[in-house]
């Protein structure tokens, strides 16, 4: 007879009232325990194999659910229609679901003054944002101290017109602390066709110098190479040119730092779906004909305007901007009397870039890293 028989029932049943078993235990089951607590010692911690989860698969003896007190008395307070303080909740990782469900019991509970106070606050906060930062595209900036683009997925819509009068040179006197660049009198088949000065915008310290050159022969493009040179009015940190997100990219002229603009803005005439008679006007960014190099130097900011149909795409551009040397203001104006008889003339020959401008003109003590600004589009 092995160690883990009994003689007779009676026996066995004896054994089990002597280990104390539950009074449910048949014979066999307390036999069989016995012989369980003879090879494993359960008060040792030494279980059978797998005797936790097989405790655990039981349903009377699975673990609650760490927020199961915290349903179960909500539920009651609900079903009462009791209200109710917030109650303690163990630290988690809420969902976006449970946040919402949180906060709409919150604001169920709460009076009607405090939620329209809250909704007020919300709106405030909400135009404060749309009011002062125009420049949904911060972020995008490309920044060369006081000029760069700021890069926007479409034509803004809060967009205000800036007149800029241009008359002849000859009327406006140059500013002597300004320094001047060209490109000589010829380049690349280019000839200096002359300078004009742009009456000083609220955002440009003293006039603006608009020097252009020209080519001698026809050219699929507008044949216009144009140049603006100007000093930043102190009250504003920074004038960027807006541009579409994507058209823009960093560039290095002679080791300084540019930007290159690829397109311009344009506005098209579209029908209008619900009247097909009717057409409205929308802007869009067109690339692949104007291009433009940003730079400054020496506090003077350079806005270079060429037409790529010509010739002159970015890597030409930034050639050419690398020529810049330079130049008195009496070399631009050779005759100043001849210039005086002719007048307007001379504005008139001017040609204008392809496309539209828009700036962000952003106030001084302001970074223009945060995209705080006013657009303005040039209307010449």
């Amino acid at each position: 007879m092995s160690g883990f028989e009994r003689p007779t029932d009676g026996s066995a049943w004896t054994d089990a009232e002597d280990t104390g078993f539950p009074d449910d235990f048949s014979g066999d089951e307390a036999n069989f325990a016995s012989v369980l607590r003879d090879v494993f010692e359960v008060e040792r911690d030494d279980p059978p194999p797998l005797y936790a989860r097989t405790l655990l698969d039981d349903e009377r003896l699975t673990l609650a659910d760490p927020l199961f007190e915290q349903r179960t008395a909500y539920r009651v307070f609900r079903q009462l229609r009791l209200r109710r303080s917030v109650l303690p909740r163990p630290p988690r990782r809420q969902t976006p679901r449970a946040i919402w469900s949180s906060a709409r019991e919150t604001l169920a509970a709460a009076s009607r003054p405090v939620v329209t106070a809250f909704g007020v606050l919300l709106a405030l906060m909400a135009l404060t944002v749309v009011l002062a930062s125009p420049s949904f595209a911060a972020g995008l900036n490309l920044l060369l101290g006081h000029t760069g683009v700021a890069q926007v997925p479409s034509y803004p819509n809060n967009v205000r017109a800036s007149h800029v009068a241009e008359k002849p040179a000859a009327n406006l006197d140059f500013d002597p602390a300004m320094p001047l660049r060209w490109l000589g009198h010829s380049l690349a088949g280019y000839r200096y066709a002359g300078v004009q000065l742009q009456d000083p915008a609220d955002w440009s310290k003293g006039p603006i110098v608009e020097l252009q050159y020209s080519l001698a022969q026809a050219s699929r493009g507008t044949g216009v190479i144009d140049i603006r040179e100007f000093q930043i009015n102190p009250d504003f940190a920074a004038v960027l040119q807006v541009v579409k997100a994507g058209s823009a990219s960093e560039v290095s002229v002679g080791g300084l730092k540019a930007v290159y603009v690829n397109g311009a803005w344009v506005t098209r005439a579209v029908h209008q779906a619900d009247a097909p008679t009717m057409r409205a006007t929308v802007t869009l960014w067109q690339s692949g004909v104007r291009s433009e190099l940003i730079l400054e130097r020496d506090n003077v900011v350079y806005w270079i305007v060429a037409d790529q149909r010509d010739g002159l795409g970015r890597d030409a551009l930034i050639k050419l901007a690398a020529r810049l040397i330079p130049v008195d203001s009496r070399d631009l104006l050779p005759n100043r009397v001849a210039l005086r008889l002719a007048g307007d003339t001379l504005s008139a020959s001017f040609r204008r870039p392809v496309g539209k401008e828009v700036y962000e003109l952003v106030p001084a003590g302001v970074s223009p890293e945060t995209g705080v600004g006013q657009f303005v589009a040039a209307q010449s």
